[in-house]
């Protein structure tokens, strides 16, 4: 794992130390876990005012809140760097972010016509597939996991955690044309990451949000739809899809709430259901489209939301 990518993003204070198999002081080894598949990180332990995440047997990651320290320890002889970086940048440094009082979305991010698109839904919900899309169709995708989301100057603001783009090899034939460089995000997992220069380029930029669009994952629909959502469910499905170091925590839960739902009422939602159809792609683009100028007209009950 590289230090420099934090230092180089969002955690620019804080340092990492790699202790491979051994464990800290006072820390002893887990005993293996299950399975890597299931929802990571598998548990959270808290210890004063540090944090212990594990993950499935594989890793340990201790965050100390007052050094600003992650200490990887407790690796196992199959875990790869592929794994270690993905648990890093896609489960950790999000977490952390969010503890620090941040709201951070697990979603994709798209720039179309400088403003912020944001696709939000469970894991295979197709997230990554369509902002994969629309970068090619020239909307430059800044990240597909995890998004800050904070309000500056009379609006709110998004940008990528880290640049990343992980797909199924069959749909990077189909969105690229299997002309990409490639490499390993996990070793239990089939899923890819595409290495695309652009991404890296534009993930540290922050855009104006523009509209947030929540995918279902259903593929039954007849043609593809952005239908708009009350505040109200918005912000129950952003709570869902929002990272939490320690989400028991009364106040940090309170907080979150309370920025997400200023968030809701501010920024339009819309509930994206289409076809799983690779060759009507560019319809559903036309619909995402139209849904980004419907809310770029604006709206004075969102605006004054964003005031309030």
């Amino acid at each position: 794992m590289n230090p420099d990518a934090l230092r180089a993003g969002l955690l620019p204070a804080w340092s990492l130390r790699h202790l491979g198999a051994g464990s800290p002081p006072g820390l002893a080894p887990t005993p293996p876990e299950e399975s890597p598949a299931r929802t990571l990180p598998s548990s959270v332990q808290r210890l004063g005012e540090s944090f212990c995440l594990s993950f499935a047997g594989l890793a340990r990651f201790l965050i100390d809140l007052a050094k600003q320290e992650i200490t990887v320890f407790d690796v196992a002889a199959e875990a790869t760097p592929s794994d270690l970086e993905h648990f890093l940048h896609d489960h950790v440094v999000p977490r952390i972010l969010a503890e620090q009082g941040s709201v951070v979305l697990h979603g994709s991010a798209v720039a179309i016509g400088g403003r912020l698109a944001i696709f939000l839904g469970n894991t295979g919900a197709g997230k990554s597939t369509l902002a994969a899309s629309l970068h090619e169709a020239g909307h430059p995708l800044l990240g597909d996991d995890a998004v800050v989301v904070a309000p500056g100057e009379g609006r709110f603001h998004g940008r990528a955690v880290y640049p990343t783009l992980r797909l199924f090899p069959d749909t990077i034939s189909q969105v690229f044309g299997g002309a990409v460089e490639t490499s390993p995000m996990a070793h239990y997992s089939d899923k890819l990451r595409v290495s695309v220069p652009a991404i890296a380029r534009d993930a540290a930029r922050s855009f104006p949000l523009g509209a947030l669009f929540f995918l279902t994952g259903e593929g039954g629909a007849s043609d593809p739809r952005a239908d708009e959502t009350s505040p109200s469910a918005a912000c129950m499905a952003l709570v869902e899809q929002s990272f939490a170091l320690d989400p028991g925590d009364p106040g940090k839960a309170a907080a979150r709430l309370r920025e997400i739902a200023r968030l809701a009422g501010a920024i339009p939602g819309y509930r994206l259901t289409y076809p799983h159809d690779y060759g009507r792609i560019a319809e559903l683009h036309g619909v995402i489209f139209a849904a980004m100028a419907q809310s770029d007209t604006g709206n004075p009950a969102r605006k004054r939301a964003m005031t309030d």
